[in-house]
């Protein structure tokens, strides 16, 4: 029987009978193999890593698993490799159409939705990245074979139960989600603005993001032969964290996700130019393009005014140990603007991406307070921070810092599962968990210099486009 035809008998079945259905005995279930071994402790200082077992089954599917018994529940990740980088011309947003229509399943199957629910899963949803859509959820260590049947069954019905009138209504929730982030006929977002100042033409993060146009275009069509061409079991990686034995969990992937087979594509069912491959992928982010500091700004009728300062870390580099420092230069940017009245919130984050990092400080100003001069108070303490670099000590509070927020964010569970889901075009130095607390410095301070940065201003305006609520500009050199 095909993995679609016990899809469909297991819909009365429900999850219990699933170690029989899918020749799973329950001997095997109920084994108890020795957990995954973690790498040695090295001695001197250096960093403790978490090492994932990663293994490939016969069909291409790539499978990461990484146990961790202190964990309370099991984070389940299903990172299919296609994201609105993916998307066809003039077809922006079929991505996140794909991710939204892969929830719908016409009677009698059972939504993911309530699967889910009687399973007890929390975090429980999905999200389009640039490189990825990623599908995940949290679930107790003993729902661990449902959640996988979930997915797997995902995979195998993929669009094939959807129907056009469920189609249509999916296609207005995400007209309805563009419309309420960028505005009626936003000419260009912010993503696509900050993307054309970060990276050189012909890069595969220059691409226009979805439009309403683009998405009133969408079609259950092309939707189909999205997933057929880029749903194929060698464009999956499964993700488990947390409290599982590995041995029973690889009989369960095996017997659930091992006979998958990719969905023969349709010809020319959406147009657009080829995908490239990985290599061509890698080679495009490895090149020595010069970087061009850009000031973009954004124009808006009803978003916050906000100040961005967005610095690009050179292929092969790892931003991570930029954090603390960032962290420090955060801190100090909070304590002065909030001391004159001119932000409420100031943020940083390293965004990571399969074909680029960057580290972005970000400041919201109070509506009505000067811009300028909470960007020249950001400005003054990137100085102060090459006058007066981190000290080691501070390297450490603040690795504990971000310890304790881990513990109180549950654990940290899905950030770190999502970690697990990144590909790269170089292997990342070291898997480092949010307990590890290390002293390594960022020792290039001088790449907090906004004279090496995209400064983005999101900016409130009444000369925002008619026609839409945003306005990007690359306006030139950032000063």
């Amino acid at each position: 029987m095909s993995l679609i035809g016990r899809s469909l008998a297991l819909q009365a079945a429900r999850p219990r009978a699933l170690a029989i259905a899918w020749g799973v005995t329950a001997a095997l279930a109920a084994g108890q193999p020795a957990a995954l071994a973690a790498a040695p402790s090295p001695t001197g200082g250096g960093r403790v890593c978490e090492v994932p077992e990663d293994y490939v089954l016969p069909n291409g599917m790539e499978v990461r698993l990484l146990s961790d018994h202190s964990l309370p529940a099991v984070a389940v990740v299903a990172s299919v490799h296609a994201g609105f980088r993916h998307d066809p011309q003039g077809y922006e947003g079929l991505a996140h159409y794909v991710e939204h229509l892969t929830f719908r399943l016409a009677p009698p199957h059972e939504s993911i939705e309530d699967l889910d629910a009687t399973v007890g899963a929390i975090g429980r949803n999905a999200t389009t990245r640039a490189d990825t859509t990623d599908y995940y959820a949290i679930v107790p260590p003993e729902q661990l074979e449902t959640a996988l049947w979930i997915e797997a069954r995902r995979l195998a019905l993929g669009l094939d139960t959807v129907d056009e009138i469920q189609a249509l209504a999916e296609r207005e929730v995400i007209l309805r989600e563009h419309v309420w982030r960028f505005g009626d006929g936003a000419p260009l977002t912010a993503m696509d603005a900050t993307g054309a100042a970060l990276f050189p033409d012909g890069h595969p993060y220059r691409r226009r993001s979805q439009t309403k146009a683009s998405v009133e275009g969408l079609t259950l069509k092309a939707a189909r032969w999205f997933f057929a061409r880029h749903y194929r079991p060698e464009h999956v990686r499964l993700v488990l964290l947390g409290d599982f034995q590995a041995e029973p969990a690889k009989a369960l992937i095996a017997a659930l996700f091992g006979a998958l087979q990719a969905k023969t594509v349709a010809p020319a069912a959406a147009p657009g130019g080829r995908d490239l491959d990985r290599s061509e992928e890698c080679r495009i982010a490895a090149r020595r393009n010069p970087f061009v500091p850009r000031r973009v700004v954004i124009k808006t009728k009803n978003r916050r005014e906000r100040l961005e300062v967005v610095w690009p870390i050179p292929f092969g580099q790892n931003g991570a140990s930029a954090l603390p420092a960032l962290s420090v230069l955060t801190g100090r940017v909070e304590i002065a603007t909030r001391e004159q009245g001119l932000a409420d919130r100031v943020w940083y984050d390293l965004r990571t991406s399969e074909l680029g990092q960057s580290l972005v400080l970000e400041v919201d100003v109070i509506p009505g307070k000067p811009f300028q001069e909470a960007e020249a108070l950001a400005r003054s303490e990137i100085a102060r921070l090459e006058r007066d670099p981190v000290s080691e000590d501070m390297v450490i509070a603040r690795r504990q810092a971000a310890e304790l927020v881990a513990i109180r964010e549950s654990h940290g569970m899905l950030d770190r599962a999502f970690r697990l889901t990144v590909r790269a075009c170089r292997p990342t130095p070291c898997f480092e968990p949010a307990a590890q607390i290390t002293a390594e410095t960022f020792t290039h301070l001088e790449r907090f210099d906004p004279r090496n940065a995209v400064v983005v201003e999101h900016r409130f305006s009444a000369f925002a486009s008619p026609e839409g609520d945003v306005e990007s500009i690359v306006v030139g050199a950032s000063p």
